[in-house]
Parts: structure tokens; C-alpha cells; sequence
């Protein structure tokens, strides 16, 4: 594998790419969760697919105890969080600059760019993501879940209907306006999650599904972390995903 570092939107970006690379090879983004870097993620690449992607995993803007990273600070109001959506949308601003940095830097469209994430990551992913005015290739969230503008202690993480029903930014019309694009989005959540329940990856499914989006729940045996068949998983959906962005050549009659 080639393991490149380099400077992107301000934050320190690890780029993972075969051997024999091509200029042309499609994107995976992957945000990192809360209190690790990008650095560790690059041992992934070959669970995923180290054939195919060129990887890019970005390092969060935002410090946390450890002299690790988070893509944003969790706040709590008493026992519970507070609204994670003014949190959140801390982390959008880089992560549409790195995307919009990345096309440019492989003279690529954004349909050949995936944007994922874990955990922490994920929300960040999933919030940026839905809002890119440029369609992407997909769009994936593994082990995390979709935040709504209103205060999380008005919602049961075992039932988060009320939560996204009490939303009160434009949650909606967003998820509405990324359902005309039609990108492809996967949601992977192990069923044994002590930190973010699975209840809350089938919550974003059915918010997602109602929209419009072509979404697929992939739920597997396991806890809040990474599993090979969930990896298999994702690569399926990658291929699927960037094969489905390509133009479709018109059959000679």
C-alpha cells in the first residue's frame, strides 16, 4: 500500500491507495470517533478493500483529554445531552472544505467520493453528508446516528421518534432535498451497542427510509466496534455505490 500524509481544510489528512494506483480511483472518507485520529483507521484499509479506494482519513479539528481528537465537544445538561446539533454543526464547515478540497487535489467529481464514519464520526458524517450541495458516490454511518435541532433529554434513545418529531431546524427539508439526489446510504450497527444502542441506528433507518433515501440497515453481532463482516458489508455497499454513480453507457441497437 502507498501512505501518504498531507494538509486538507486545515486538518492532517492519512491517504491510503494501492500500489498501482490510478489517478481516477474513487474516494472513501472516513471520520474517526470521539478520542482517536486518523492515523489508527489506515489499518483498516485492507478488511476493507485495498484494491480498488484510495482512503482518505481526516485527523478532527477539536482536542480532547488524551492528546486525542473528536470532530466535536459533548456538552450535557445534567445526566443528559444537550442539543447535539449546535455541536455537530461545529464539524460541518471542515468536513464540506475537505471534500470540496479533495475534488480539486484528484480532479474529481463528488459522485466519486463516499463519506463515512464511526461513532462520533458518524454523526459528523451523517450531518455534513445530507447537506453537501454536491451529490456523493454514498454516504454510510457505522455505529452512530442522525442528530435533530432540539435537546436530547426530551427524547427515550430507545425510542428517538419524539426526538426527530421535536426537531426544530430543517431537518425535514434536508432529508427531503438529499432524497431527490439519490444517494445511496448505508447504516451498520452492532446489536449489543452499551453506547449507542441499536434502537437508534433503526431510528435513523426508518427517518431516512420515510424520506425517501435509498437506505440499507446493516445490523450485526457485536458491540460498538468494528467486525470483518461488517467491513464485507461496507465494501459491498462501496462497490454498489460507486458503480451505480457511473454514467450508464447507452446499448447499441
Amino acid at each position: 500500500m502507498n501512505i501518504k500524509r498531507f494538509k486538507a481544510a486545515g486538518l492532517n489528512c492519512v491517504e491510503v491507495s494501492p500500489l498501482f494506483e490510478r489517478a481516477d480511483m474513487p474516494i472513501v472518507v472516513i471520520l474517526h470517533g470521539w478520542g482517536e485520529w486518523g492515523e489508527t483507521y489506515s489499518l483498516y484499509t485492507p478488511l476493507i478493500n485495498s484494491l480498488e479506494y484510495r482512503f482518505v482519513f481526516p485527523c478532527a479539528p477539536f482536542k480532547v483529554p488524551g492528546a486525542l481528537f473528536s470532530w466535536f465537544n459533548l456538552k450535557y445538561d445534567g445526566f443528559f445531552l444537550s442539543n447535539l446539533a449546535t455541536q455537530v454543526a461545529n464539524a460541518r464547515p471542515y468536513v464540506n472544505a475537505l471534500l470540496d478540497e479533495l475534488k480539486v487535489r484528484y480532479n474529481l467529481p463528488a459522485n466519486r467520493i463516499a463519506l463515512g464514519g464511526f461513532s462520533v464520526g458518524a454523526m459528523a458524517a451523517l450531518d455534513a453528508g445530507i447537506r453537501y450541495p454536491d451529490k456523493l458516490a454514498g454516504l454510510f454511518s457505522l455505529s452512530g446516528f442522525m442528530v435533530a435541532d432540539t435537546s436530547f433529554d426530551s427524547s427515550n434513545i430507545l425510542n428517538l421518534d419524539n426526538y426527530y418529531a421535536n426537531d426544530r431546524g430543517t431537518l425535514g427539508k434536508d432529508l427531503r432535498d438529499f432524497a431527490d439526489s439519490n444517494t445511496p446510504t448505508l447504516i451498520a450497527h452492532g446489536i449489543y451497542d452499551f453506547m449507542i444502542p441499536p434502537q437508534a441506528g433503526r431510528a435513523v433507518y426508518k427517518q431516512l427510509k420515510a424520506a425517501g433515501i435509498p437506505t440499507q440497515l446493516y445490523e450485526f453481532i457485536g458491540s460498538h466496534q468494528f467486525t470483518i463482516d461488517e467491513f464485507v458489508t461496507l465494501n459491498y455497499f462501496l462497490k454498489n455505490a460507486f458503480n451505480a454513480a457511473l454514467p450508464q453507457e447507452i446499448p447499441v441497437k
